[in-house]
C-alpha cells in the first residue's frame, strides 16, 4: 500500500506557526548602546523620552499654549459665538432658559447681552500677563480703560455694571460633551494688580498726567474650558462692538466663527432665527430691519467682514475704514487747508491696536 504524501503547510499557516512561537518566548529588553554611557533598555529609553524637557514637548496646559502664541489668549472661541450664551440685544432680561442649537446646549440663569460680549472679548484681546490658578484656571492683567476703549463702553457705571453680571451669571455648557462645564466666565477682578516683588502694575493716564491702576482678572471655569477646548479665534472686536443693535452684533459673531460660506451664503432669517431663536411676524421684519434697513448696521458689518446682499449673508475681508482724499488733480484754493486734515492733525487719534498671531 503507497503511503500519502503530506501536504506542506500554506503561507498562512506558517505565518500562524510563527505567530504562536513568538508569543510563547519570554519577554526580553532590548539593550541600546548609548555613546558615553551605560546600555539602555528599550522600555527604559522610551520612559525617559516622555519625561523630556518642557522645551522639547508640545505645549500641554491653556498657559503654556497661550505663552507659545506670544503670550496672546485668543479674542473668542467658535462655540462662544454659536451657543446662545449672550441674547441678541442690548437689553437683556433675566432669564433662567435652557438654549438648544445645531452646535449644542446651554443652560443661562442671568442678564447676558451682546455688551457683555464685548466687555468678555475685550478681556481676551488686551489682557496680558497670563498667570495658572488653582483647577487650572488662569488669570490676565488687563488696563480698565483699554478695555472700556474696545467694548466702547462709554459710562463707567454702566461698564461696572456689566463687569458685575460677568461675575454673577451662571453658565452651564451641556453639550458638546467636550466643553461641558458649570461655572461664570470671570470669577474674580482685583482693582489693583502687583508684581512680584508686591509693588503696584500701574499704567500711565494721559488725560491727568498721571498713572492708574491695572487690574487682575480670573476666568471662570466656563471660559477656561473654552480656551482648554475650543477653537480659538483671533480679530479685532473693535468693529462689532461699533454696531447699534444687538442682533446685528449675534449674527456677526456667529458668522465669523466660521472658516467656510455655504454655497450661496446663509440665509438672513435662517441667521436670526438661529441666533434669536422663534421669532416671526412683526419681530422678524424688526430683526430684518435693525440688520439690513436705512438705520440698520449693514456698514458696520461690512467693515467687520459680514456683508448682507439680496437676503443672503456672506463672510467677506474686512474693509478697513480710511480717510477720503481728494484726487491730486482736484482743484484747491490758496492758502485753504482740508478740514479733514486738520481734524486728524487736531486728535492725533493712532491706532494702537496689538498685531495679533
Amino acid at each position: 500500500m503507497s503511503s500519502v504524501p503530506e501536504r506542506s503547510p500554506t503561507n498562512r499557516e506558517r505565518a500562524e506557526q510563527i505567530v504562536a512561537q513568538r508569543r510563547k518566548r519570554p519577554a526580553v529588553a532590548t539593550r541600546v548602546a548609548v555613546p558615553g554611557g551605560t546600555p539602555l533598555a528599550r522600555s527604559e529609553m522610551l520612559r525617559g523620552a516622555s519625561q523630556r524637557s518642557p522645551e522639547s514637548r508640545p505645549p500641554q496646559t491653556l498657559l503654556e499654549r497661550i505663552e507659545a502664541r506670544g503670550g496672546y489668549a485668543p479674542t473668542t472661541t467658535a462655540h462662544q459665538g454659536r451657543l446662545r450664551i449672550f441674547q441678541p440685544t442690548r437689553r437683556p432680561t433675566m432669564i433662567d432658559e435652557l438654549f438648544t442649537t445645531s452646535w449644542g446646549k446651554v443652560r443661562i440663569k442671568g442678564a447676558l447681552d451682546q455688551g457683555h460680549a464685548d466687555v468678555a472679548e475685550a478681556i481676551l484681546h488686551t489682557g496680558m500677563h497670563a498667570a495658572e490658578l488653582p483647577e487650572g484656571r488662569i488669570s490676565v492683567v488687563a488696563d480698565p480703560a483699554e478695555i472700556r476703549r474696545v467694548a466702547r463702553q462709554a459710562s463707567g457705571t454702566t461698564f461696572q455694571a456689566v463687569l458685575e453680571d460677568l461675575m454673577r451669571a451662571l453658565v452651564q455648557i451641556v453639550e458638546p460633551e467636550p466643553l461641558a462645564s458649570v461655572g461664570h466666565l470671570i470669577d474674580h477682578i482685583d482693582h489693583f494688580a502687583k508684581h512680584a516683588d508686591g509693588s503696584f502694575m500701574m499704567a500711565p493716564n494721559p488725560l491727568d498726567r498721571r498713572e492708574r491702576h491695572l487690574w487682575t482678572i480670573e476666568f471662570g471655569k466656563v471660559l477656561c474650558r473654552l480656551l482648554e477646548q475650543d477653537l480659538w479665534l483671533y480679530r479685532d472686536p473693535a468693529p462689532i462692538a461699533a454696531m447699534r443693535h444687538g442682533i446685528s452684533q449675534a449674527v456677526a459673531r456667529h458668522v465669523l466663527s466660521h472658516r467656510t460660506v455655504p454655497a450661496g451664503g446663509w440665509r438672513l432669517d435662517g441667521l436670526i432665527l438661529t441666533v434669536a431663536g422663534p421669532i416671526e411676524g412683526a419681530a422678524l421684519r424688526d430683526r430684518r430691519r435693525e440688520l439690513c434697513g436705512v438705520h440698520g448696521d449693514s456698514d458696520a458689518l461690512r467693515r467687520a467682514g459680514v456683508l448682507i446682499e439680496d437676503g443672503r449673508v456672506y463672510r467677506v475681508e474686512r474693509k478697513p475704514r480710511l480717510m477720503e482724499h481728494k484726487p491730486e488733480t482736484a482743484e484747491h484754493k490758496p492758502g485753504v487747508r482740508s478740514k479733514s486734515l486738520d481734524a486728524a492733525a487736531v486728535s492725533g487719534v493712532s491706532d494702537s491696536r496689538r498685531q495679533r498671531p
